[in-house]
């Protein structure tokens, strides 16, 4: 990214990282109430959209500041998905292996 974006190793892990958050938080917040609305499918499906675009947003992105945007919106994707997926698995999953399920995917999330 220094050399196609021209930016320095502070820039580049400002952008890699701490922009992804406030559109994670955002997602997070609003990731609830669309799972209600749309369903946990839908809402997962459409957090795969989020990070379809924000994924390629990304990697095609000419300036930096477009790059920003895009890793806001993946941050979004990210969000409403960490809400959501837990969801999803507590209502899909077989009583007897409910929590086990939601377990490790929270253990991935935070080894991964």
């Amino acid at each position: 990214m220094n050399t196609a974006l021209n930016m320095n190793a502070v820039q580049e892990a400002t952008v890699v990282s701490a922009l992804l958050f406030p559109g994670a938080a955002a997602g997070a917040l609003v990731g609830g109430r669309l799972a209600d609305r749309l369903g946990r499918r839908g809402t997962l499906l459409a957090c795969a959209g989020l990070f379809l675009v924000g994924a390629l947003g990304c990697a095609l992105a000419p300036t930096v500041s477009i790059m920003i945007a895009f890793r806001i919106i993946l941050g979004l994707g990210v969000g409403a998905a960490a809400v959501t997926c837990p969801l999803y698995l507590a209502e899909m999953a077989p009583t007897h292996l409910r929590g086990r399920m939601v377990t490790i995917n929270e253990l991935m999330i935070v080894t991964g």
